[in-house]
């Protein structure tokens, strides 16, 4: 039955002449797999064999990345949550410059963070700020999209960790100037 089902699908696109590209929608048209060209809202033609059709939508949207663990050049270890809110504002710009643009955009934001805050000391690293710097950096990016905003959601940073052993009588606190060398540690039990 699902082989049928294919077959009469692949005939309906083989006689479909025309295609419709809704308002949140824009389209892009590529003849012959060489001359492309970006197509808006409304209905449109096409040849069945000769052209083909790619619909995406345009509307904002969000990408979320939790969690990510830092280091900044003063040694203090930052946890940070983001979202990175963008649309595209040339579909055929985004065609032929990137091919996952969601990916790709959060990759590429996660990198300038890493890349900001290790070449800053923590009391340099401000949540507003760095947002602010990575949203400019990333609209300087030529890939057709439009409304990109970089949102740090969360930002943490322990002014001090402990690393804790379990005793025979319950927990043992280690001290910061434990030399892991030896054989040796220096604890307080607590």
């Amino acid at each position: 039955m699902a082989f049928f089902t294919e077959i009469l699908g692949g005939l309906r696109a083989l006689f479909t002449w025309y295609f419709a590209v809704a308002p949140w929608e824009r389209a892009v048209r590529v003849k012959w797999g060489k001359h492309d060209q970006l197509l808006g809202p409304g209905l449109h033609w096409r040849v069945p064999i000769r052209d083909r059709v790619y619909k995406h939508s345009v509307r904002l949207r969000s990408t979320e990345v939790l969690g990510q663990n830092m280091t900044t050049a003063d040694g203090k270890i930052v946890t940070l949550a983001f979202v990175v809110e963008w649309g595209i504002g040339n579909l055929l710009q985004v065609f032929r410059s990137v091919a996952h643009p969601e990916r790709t955009l959060a990759t590429r934001v996660k990198a300038l963070i890493a890349e900001h805050i290790a070449s800053h000391a923590l009391e340099d690293v401000a949540p507003l700020k760095l947002s602010d710097d990575i949203t400019a950096e990333v609209e300087g990016f030529d890939w057709g999209l439009c409304d990109v905003r970089v949102r740090i959601t969360e930002f943490i940073c322990a002014a001090r960790t402990y690393r804790l052993l379990q005793g025979g009588h319950g927990y043992t606190e280690l001290d910061h100037d434990t030399n892991w060398n030896d054989d040796v540690f220096m604890a307080s039990r607590r």
